[in-house]
């Protein structure tokens, strides 16, 4: 989802300075720069894994927004579709100290 708004909106959603005034919202910890610190910092990655949901078609409404929402479904299965790894909302990693 934060794929496609930061491709419309042209930033992160949640990774702006206010979100980091409001809510302390403030470390991205992308899968590179996790990777990059843990193997600095003695571990090791036994895996990786993404968390939560995979998109959804969206429940029927009779509401123009309703085309939309199938837009947005349908971007969102192309990525999907194209890498495996952004299908949840989240990430996981499980590492031990080497």
């Amino acid at each position: 989802i934060n794929r496609i708004k930061f491709f419309i909106l042209g930033f992160f959603p949640n990774f702006t300075e206010e979100d980091m005034n409001n809510n302390h919202h403030v470390f991205t910890v992308w899968p590179y720069v996790l990777e990059k610190l843990l193997k600095e910092n003695g571990f090791k990655i036994k895996d990786t894994y993404t968390l939560m949901c995979k998109a959804s078609f969206p429940k029927f409404t009779i509401n123009p927004i309703f085309f939309v929402k199938i837009a947005y479904y349908l971007v969102r299965k192309f990525i999907e579709t194209i890498d495996k790894k952004s299908i949840g909302q989240s990430y996981g990693v499980v590492a031990e100290k080497v």
